[in-house]
């Protein structure tokens, strides 16, 4: 009996023996995940990765390794195969979102071992425009402000730039001038840095009249306008076509005018901007009336003493449409 048992004890020791090696070859169950240090090697920001690298397992017979990611601790929701390589670049990652990070080794059989110590990241979100500077016309002498808005992780820069280069002082959203005088006219961009990226905004082009300008155009202006086809040909009908008359335009730049369409008359009266812009919405009056808006331009800078601009329907669909000169 005592051989016996001994001869039994003998077995369960070999047997004992032969699961370690199989855990060794294809388990890697019992191997903590301790074994497995993550370190982040490096973010990039612009493709949306990450950049990760590990140690070596110990343990014999490993056929790769697994990174695994998701956004809870602990909860990996999705893998990259980095085969025998000690590291592996996450891809698709959406800045501003935490990422949770661990690897595994696996066996040949696909047997994975528990989960590396953990990591942590988060992609900083790159500065973007979430408001574009305005181009301005503005009369000489007048205050005149341009504006930018963004959006991005802290700390966020600002450095304007005109056509000579980075502007000094000019660090903040907003670029001011109390006096705007000729030499500032020109086009701006604003640069909005943080650490991680930039992003430029649309130009925002500054235009600077002489005092007084809107006087200088002061007078009696007359045009006819007609619709036109897609493609700018004239497409001329009764009901589509009319006249400008009699605009009169003052020093201050208001003006009145009679609007001739359709065989009626209409009223329309507005103030044209520092610009020489102006938009006014007409009544047309009598069967089927609906109403116009004329978008009207006064030339401040060419001398031409010219008032161009559209008339559109704004009840039926924008289809209505004429080109006044």
């Amino acid at each position: 009996m005592l051989s016996m048992s001994f001869y039994h004890e003998g077995r369960a020791r070999r047997a004992n023996d032969i699961l370690r090696r199989l855990f060794k070859i294809t388990g890697l169950t019992k191997f903590p995940g301790g074994l497995l240090s993550l370190v982040a090697l490096s973010t990039t920001v612009q493709a949306g990765s990450v950049s990760l690298a590990w140690n070596a397992s110990v343990t014999p017979f490993v056929a790769g390794y697994k990174t695994h990611y998701g956004t809870a601790s602990g909860v990996y929701t999705a893998s990259v195969n980095a085969d025998t390589n000690l590291a592996a670049t996450v891809t698709g990652l959406t800045p501003g979102v935490v990422y949770y990070f661990a690897v595994t080794a696996y066996a040949s059989n696909g047997v994975e071992s528990v989960f590396s110590n953990e990591l942590t990241n988060r992609l900083p979100i790159l500065p973007a425009i979430t408001a574009q500077p305005l181009t301005q016309t503005a009369v000489a002498g007048t205050s005149v402000t341009l504006s930018v808005s963004a959006a991005g992780d802290p700390p966020l820069s600002f450095q304007w730039v005109n056509g000579l280069g980075p502007i000094s002082g000019a660090t903040a959203s907003l670029l001011s001038w109390p006096q705007i005088q000729d030499g500032n006219a020109g086009n701006y961009t604003v640069i909005v840095s943080n650490p991680w990226g930039s992003a430029t905004s649309s130009v925002a082009t500054l235009t600077v009249l002489p005092t007084n300008t809107i006087a200088t155009a002061a007078g009696a202006y007359n045009g006819l306008f007609y619709q036109t086809n897609g493609n700018g040909t004239p497409a001329i009908t009764e009901a589509t076509a009319g006249f400008l008359g009699n605009c009169v335009v003052a020093s201050n730049g208001a003006f009145s005018a009679k609007v001739y369409v359709g065989g009626l008359s209409n009223a329309l009266a507005g103030v044209f901007s520092v610009g020489g812009n102006a938009s006014v919405t007409i009544p047309v009056t009598g069967p089927g009336s609906f109403n116009l808006t004329a978008v009207l331009h006064l030339d401040l800078i060419n001398g031409t003493r010219q008032i161009t601009g559209t008339i559109s329907s704004v009840t039926t669909g924008g289809a209505w449409t004429a080109s006044g000169r």
